[in-house]
């Protein structure tokens, strides 16, 4: 990447092959190699657009039938960036977080592939007092068209209670909303020789909701999943910063089911890293 002028440049060669799996296509060989090239330009300190082209060649041999196909695939994406968030121990307290992308991918030689990418991530801060905040989280993922990719839902990072890589659809409607306030403001052990400060745990009360649908069901995965889903969760969270450098994460919770209507039996525990949305 070139960060000399204000307009930045990254560009780069990538190739990927071996044995794949994914709940489309079940078990397959892909070999996809090719370039891209990027322009990002600031609007303002606190703005951005970005435009992005792919190029490059696919090779799948699926496992499971006669279905092999070549592609040269294409792809450009035009995207707009917003990031004025002001952050605490754990993630942002106050500001805003926008992404907006559209895209369309296309088999140019062959037209076995095309579909068209629609992203929208949106995240709003509302700030109670010097430590506690308000966050809201709408993001909508879609991908129609023939051979759309998937994209995943689940785990510590959106859909709380549930595995992660293990909920997948080509449109995926996401709502989240989070209570963060101060739990422990500082944890200290003191020696004769001197002292050891762990930090501050943060505490969140959470709740997730998020629509799943596949515009193309594939029967050929055993334990495929039904569509539409409407599935959420509630509970309670603690992160501790270790260091500056890494958030350690502590979900509790219940699941929610049947359109919102049904409360799981059991009680759902997480732990995993990273920083608040």
């Amino acid at each position: 990447m070139s960060l000399k002028q204000r307009t930045n440049i990254n560009y780069g060669l990538f190739h990927f092959s071996g044995r794949r799996y994914n709940q489309a296509d079940f078990f397959f060989n892909e070999r996809y190699y090719g370039g891209f090239f990027g322009v990002r330009y600031p609007i303002s300190v606190f703005q951005r657009l970005e435009f992005s082209t792919n190029f490059g060649r696919s090779e799948k041999d699926k496992t499971y039938d006669d279905q092999d196909r070549v592609a040269l695939l294409m792809g450009n994406f035009i995207s707009y960036v917003k990031d004025n968030s002001m952050w605490g121990p754990t993630g942002p307290l106050d500001g805003e977080r926008f992404l907006i992308s559209v895209g369309y991918t296309k088999d140019i030689n062959y037209n076995n592939v095309n579909y068209s990418t629609i992203i929208v991530d949106l995240r709003k801060y509302f700030r109670l007092t010097d430590w506690s905040a308000l966050a809201v989280r709408l993001m909508t993922y879609r991908n129609k068209g023939r051979e759309a990719q998937r994209f995943y839902i689940g785990g510590s990072w959106d859909l709380r209670g549930y595995s992660l890589w293990r909920i997948w659809g080509q449109e995926i409607n996401f709502f989240s909303t989070e209570y963060r306030f101060p739990f422990i403001d500082n944890i200290g052990v003191r020696f004769p020789f001197g002292g050891l400060g762990l930090g501050a745990i943060r505490g969140a009360l959470f709740f997730d909701a998020a629509r799943i649908d596949d515009f193309e069901p594939q029967s050929i995965v055993n334990y495929a999943q039904d569509y539409p889903q409407n599935l959420g969760s509630i509970g309670v969270g603690l992160r501790f910063n270790l260091g500056g450098a890494l958030v350690l994460r502590l979900d509790i919770g219940k699941k929610l089911y049947d359109d919102f209507s049904k409360i799981g039996g059991n009680t759902f525990k997480q732990f995993f890293f990273g920083w608040d949305f």
